[in-house]
């Protein structure tokens, strides 16, 4: 029996995670076959005594599998999702983006781009990003746009999205006879409501009530890269591809791959930009209620014909383009070294 996991990916998404809290998923988009699935920190099986273990337990999780049990708000990396969804729909418009922000529905907080924050800090006026369509939504990563097409699409449209993304669904990697199948936890999705205007902009720009765990993540991306559809994830090389139902259309898709490329050339994923290699990519940063912020990280590559899809979250890691995305830089270049992408269309 022999698992579709890649040990020189493993042991240095591991490494690249350097003992922080994260994980790192990896899969083709072609076959659903999962090439790296590293959960940090993890433990020395040697050491198990138990003062030091019941402190590590307490401190780190060492047990819990981050990239399938752990559940977060995928902040920015859904806006992707979103700006798919939204070209289905037959909608693309244009959204004034001023810097004070917008208000979803009467006594909420302002929904703001991250920059206001910044120019605040440096005692300065944001001034906004004015009229955006929705390319420099996704470029720019801007929340007041994505909060104003959630409303615009409205609930039923989203609820519908949740189904077909699989968001409450568990994704079985391995079926087993003999006991527990290895498998992820559910993601949540909130029923949305008509009038629920607060709680509609929050999830589209990946906040709220939305939970998902990164190995989900790391399927959506894969029905980016396939052109809509995914396939069934395997651990296991003898398991047959199966495709499953389209998320997204086709001329939504490479829409979308294309504005993901866009964010790798000129938005806030430019430290990606692996010479020699074409990757579309997204930064997260995901407000944490409990502490600092999540750091994400999604991308493809080859952009065109991707053979390798890569989630990568760092628990409290700040930016995306901070903590996550010098890990994928580095598994990226290394796939590149190991010859992943010498079949498919490079930079």
């Amino acid at each position: 029996m022999r698992t579709t996991l890649d040990a020189r990916l493993q042991q240095a998404a591991f490494d690249a995670l350097k003992g922080r809290k994260g994980s790192v998923v990896m899969l083709d988009p072609s076959t659903g076959q999962v090439l790296a699935l590293v959960s940090s920190p993890s433990f020395d099986p040697n050491d198990l005594s138990p003062a030091t273990f019941n402190e590590r337990l307490q401190h780190d999780s060492p047990l819990l599998n981050r990239a399938l049990m752990g559940l977060y708000p995928p902040g920015s990396i859904v806006k992707p999702l979103m700006a798919a969804l939204a070209l289905d729909q037959k909608q693309s418009p244009v959204f004034d983006c001023p810097g004070e922000g917008i208000t979803a529905g009467s006594g909420n907080q302002p929904i703001r781009d991250s920059q206001y924050y910044a120019y605040k800090r440096q005692g300065r006026v944001w001034p906004g990003h004015g009229r955006i369509g929705l390319r420099e939504a996704v470029v720019k990563s801007s929340n007041v746009y994505f909060a104003q097409l959630g409303m615009l699409l409205g609930p039923d449209v989203l609820n519908q999205a949740a189904l077909e993304w699989r968001i409450g669904q568990r994704w079985i990697l391995r079926k087993s006879s003999v006991g527990a199948p290895l498998q992820t936890v559910a993601g949540n999705f909130p029923a949305l409501k008509s009038g629920q205007l607060a709680k509609i902009a929050q999830v589209s720009f990946g906040q709220g009530e939305l939970l998902v765990t990164p190995f989900h993540m790391a399927m959506a991306m894969s029905a980016l890269a396939g052109k809509g559809v995914c396939w069934e994830p395997s651990l296991l090389m003898d398991e047959p591809a199966r495709p499953l139902n389209p998320w997204f259309g086709a001329d939504s898709a490479n829409a979308v791959i294309g504005m993901m490329r866009d964010v790798v050339r000129s938005g806030t994923a430019t430290a990606a930009d692996v010479p020699g290699l074409s990757v579309a990519g997204k930064t997260g940063t995901a407000q944490n209620p409990s502490g600092k912020d999540h750091s994400w990280f999604v991308c493809m590559a080859p952009a065109e014909q991707a053979r390798i899809v890569l989630v990568v979250l760092v628990e409290e890691g700040g930016y995306g383009s901070q903590a996550a995305l010098p890990v994928a830089v580095s598994l990226l270049k290394l796939a590149k070294n190991l010859g992943y992408f010498r079949s498919a269309g490079g930079g």
